[in-house]
């Protein structure tokens, strides 16, 4: 996987308990096996259920203790998993999640949360998950209860790639790590973006035209594949390309994945990642892994 410190291999896990952050110790728990990493168990608690506006004050100790409950079983969960007990770690920490998840992000390899999902209603995609996407100083990934997860290692990866914006680069490159270390295989996937907006009413491309575009994409996909896949061999590699609009194809490409990868910018203040990537984690049938370039990390 992308390593931007030195430091030993670590994967760091957001748990409070939840269904969603079971999923999350369950990949994190993977990855760590994978990998031979320690893996960390973290309970944000934000810091504004110790106080609020109304004058409603919890009881600080008990909030931690709870905390702490919550850990207690991430490590039974982690040790069925098979990971022994040695490589466990746990944390409560006091802030703001996303702030303090990104801090400790600094010192780990990767970082696996869990989206927040309502019962009976669309999935939704916190504010804690949202923040942190955008200010992670390592590559993370984003899961959820709905989603299988595998067994065995990741046996298809899929990475977006976005030639228009010369974006694909550093996902490829965990891509194929993933991949290798599964025995997996790999697809690069591209999208045309179709015609529309307002510039674009009424201008609907033709079919040649629309043949010529995924004809280009691919060929430049397949340019920017080459260098991994020949330092690969034997990862099975195939190139995809579709018309149509990028979140929606995504979503659908993420109902036969195993992990969907996606390498995305974020700039200060706001530290956006943009609408695709957003909606991805919200509606992606399969787990989501969003890198940054090292510049974007050192940034």
């Amino acid at each position: 996987m992308p390593r931007y410190y030195d430091g030993p291999p670590r994967v760091l896990v957001g748990y409070d308990g939840s269904q969603d952050s079971y999923a999350a110790l369950r990949l994190g728990a993977m990855e760590a096996l994978t990998r031979d990493a320690d893996l960390i168990l973290v309970n944000a608690v934000d810091d504004i259920v110790l106080g609020s506006a109304w004058g409603v004050v919890a009881d600080p100790e008990q909030v931690k203790a709870a905390a702490q409950d919550a850990l207690r079983d991430g490590i039974a969960k982690a040790l069925a998993e098979g990971l022994p007990l040695e490589r466990i770690r746990t944390d409560v920490i006091v802030g703001k999640p996303a702030a303090q998840l990104a801090k400790l992000s600094e010192k780990v390899n990767l970082v696996v949360v869990g989206r927040k999902a309502i019962e009976s209603l669309r999935p939704y995609t916190g504010s804690t998950t949202l923040g942190l996407a955008g200010t992670t100083r390592c590559p993370m990934i984003v899961t959820s209860s709905s989603h299988p997860l595998p067994k065995d290692g990741w046996d298809q990866v899929v990475v977006g790639v976005d030639v228009s914006r010369n974006r694909g680069r550093v996902a490829l490159n965990w891509g194929y790590d993933l991949a290798d270390a599964s025995e997996g295989a790999l697809t690069a996937l591209g999208i045309v973006k179709e015609a529309g907006g307002r510039w674009f009413s009424g201008q609907e491309l033709t079919p040649s035209q629309i043949d010529k575009a995924v004809a280009g994409t691919r060929e430049k996909i397949a340019a920017l594949v080459e260098p991994y896949e020949d330092a690969n061999p034997d990862v099975e590699t195939s190139i995809e390309v579709r018309y149509g609009d990028p979140l929606k194809e995504l979503v659908e490409a993420s109902k036969t994945a195993d992990i969907l990868l996606l390498e995305v910018q974020s700039a200060f203040p706001a530290y956006a990642i943009g609408a695709v990537a957003r909606g991805l984690m919200t509606y992606s049938n399969c787990p989501v892994g969003l890198v940054r370039s090292r510049e974007q990390y050192a940034g």
